[in-house]
């Protein structure tokens, strides 16, 4: 290794250009970062833009370009070298101020402790990872040139070479390191799945699945359903919200990958159960298509459960145990068929009851869910008998239709809080709501994206590699930092690393949905009745304290 390292030769040129790369990562993005994080996007991007510096270099080599001279190489390197540093240092200064900034915008307490030192280390340690890698490929590929000189130009040779260790290299790192990965992951939560928390009994079978009666077990439900059928607000709870007035306990329906063999056999399990419990009876009926490992957040259904006093049915499904991100990189078909199963099963006996009394059906997902609840009914079965509505939080930056209405926005509006035609049928909603400012009244069907400007699952784009995005421009949300500045390559690595820490913000920013904005949200899509303003400000009030 010592002997390595000792022949390891570096360009002044490529460092240079990583540096400027290091120095771009410093500055605020969408999500508030740690230090450790921070160093290990910079040491990232320093990487980046080394290779970048020295593909470059090997083109025009390649090329036969005449080469600069010494005096003139140089001086471009030190002005460059000149600028990598002076964007550098205050861009390390300024990170402690940049992070509370974004931080304060979220209701975050704030950073005292200077951090550059803990970047600077994690930074130049996963830089010299990733340079220790590269060598090792281009050993390889050396190796490889070498042994195809002997039959084919040299030039062939070289491009074979590095295309061979490309798609091998590729091939280990997805067939093999990545496939491994994936196999512990889903092990370890198909394990954490299966756990049963005693602490956590099976609820009264009357109206729940996995209790005394059902047709699903309380043990099939896996750990995400078991805390779905058995959470909410009780009977006595939500009459005690409503003054004493008549409620009753909600319906809720689960099934979990072990409650049948197939997606088809699970939908018709709740679909059987829904009619056990009287399901089609209650006034509100709602589609949930879950997140990857099955999680139906509580405050989303808790608040529609308490507004309609009970009066509802939440029915959802299972369909993986990996987490959403890794869900729909690769199992992207899994979540779609789960909720075409499970909606359509639904939809088809809905259809056959009495318009006068059956409930009033609805959609819902969050992230991964909402972009499987898109695609869970055919337009072309809707247009005879539609459904009530949907509501989709936190749309993924894959969402069809989301990407669509996005798209082909009214001219003037926002990228991040886009208008739709009149708005009688789609409306986009923020922490700000802005659902009853339309112009026109809702029509019968009606759809509500709940989206945070600040939530990089949604508006992230591999294009800001090579372009500025739309939602950058003014006006920009007054939850995204004016201080956020487009950067080639760097924004798209700053915008991927946010995905990943969406969630560790304050509720009602980034990825981290807020009881009070879905209470805005399903009031607006299913009026509640004898419901007031100051029936929901008192919601949002037991939300807070919840």
């Amino acid at each position: 290794m010592v002997r390595v390292l000792r022949r390891v030769k570096l360009s002044v040129f490529a460092l240079s250009v990583g540096v400027l790369f290091f120095a771009a990562s410093l500055t605020p993005s969408m999500i508030p970062r740690s230090a450790a994080l921070q160093g290990v996007l910079g040491g990232v991007t320093f990487a980046l833009g080394y290779l970048l510096a020295v593909a470059i270099a090997a083109l025009w080599c390649y090329l036969e370009l005449p080469k600069p001279s010494d005096r003139f190489r140089t001086a471009a390197e030190g002005a460059i070298a000149i600028v990598g540093i002076g964007m550098l240092i205050p861009a390390l200064m300024r990170n402690v101020g940049y992070q509370n900034e974004l931080r304060a915008l979220m209701g975050m307490p704030s950073l005292e402790q200077d951090s550059s030192a803990t970047i600077i280390a994690a930074a130049f340690g996963t830089f010299g990872a990733l340079l220790l890698l590269g060598r090792l490929v281009k050993v390889m590929a050396a190796k490889i040139q070498r042994r195809l000189a002997r039959r084919i130009p040299p030039r062939a040779a070289m491009v074979a070479s590095l295309t061979l260790v490309a798609v091998i290299s590729w091939n280990i790192g997805n067939g093999v390191i990545l496939r491994s990965a994936l196999d512990a992951a889903d092990s370890g939560l198909r394990e954490v799945d299966a756990f049963i928390d005693p602490e956590l009994p099976p609820p009264d079978g009357r109206f729940r699945a996995g209790g005394a009666g059902s047709l699903v077990s309380w043990p099939s439900l896996g750990a995400r359903g078991r805390a779905f059928v058995a959470g909410g607000w009780t009977e006595e709870e939500i009459s005690r919200f409503h003054g004493g007035a008549p409620a009753t306990t909600p319906v809720r329906i689960y099934a979990g990958l072990n409650s049948a063999d197939n997606v088809s056999s699970r939908a018709h399990k709740v679909l059987e159960e829904m009619l056990r419990v009287g399901a089609f009876g209650r006034r509100i009926l709602v589609i949930v298509s879950p997140t990857g490992t099955g999680w139906v957040d509580p405050e989303a259904v808790d608040p529609l459960e308490v507004m309609h006093r009970g009066d509802t049915a939440i029915v959802a499904m299972q369909y993986s145990y990996l987490s959403s991100p890794l869900s729909l990189l690769f199992e992207p078909d899994l979540a779609p068929e789960s909720a075409q199963a499970l909606a359509g099963a639904i939809y088809n006996y809905w259809v056959t009851l009495p318009s006068e009394t059956r409930p009033r059906l609805y959609l819902h997902g969050l992230s991964l869910g909402s972009y499987a609840s898109e695609q869970a009914l055919s337009p072309l079965r809707l247009i005879s008998d539609p459904i009530d509505g949907a509501l989709w939080s936190g749309p993924t930056f894959n969402n069809a239709i989301w990407k669509s209405m996005t798209r082909n926005r009214n001219p003037g509006s926002p990228y991040w809080s886009p208008r739709i035609d009149d708005s009688s049928v789609v409306r986009f909603t923020t922490q700000k709501n802005t659902l009853d400012s339309a112009p026109a009244q809702w029509a019968r069907t009606r759809a509500i994206y709940l989206q945070y400007p600040s939530d990089p699952i949604t508006f992230f784009e591999v294009q800001t590699a090579y372009r500025r995005p739309e939602w950058m421009m003014s006006p920009r949300a007054p939850d995204v930092s004016e201080k956020f500045t487009w950067f080639p390559i760097v924004t798209m690595l700053q915008l991927a690393m946010d995905m990943a820490t969406a969630t560790d913000v304050s509720k009602g920013f980034g990825h981290l949905f807020s009881a009070a904005h879905y209470i805005d949200a399903w009031e607006s899509l299913t009026d509640p009745e004898a419901w007031s303003e100051s029936d929901a400000s008192r919601l949002r009030s037991a939300f807070q304290k919840h």
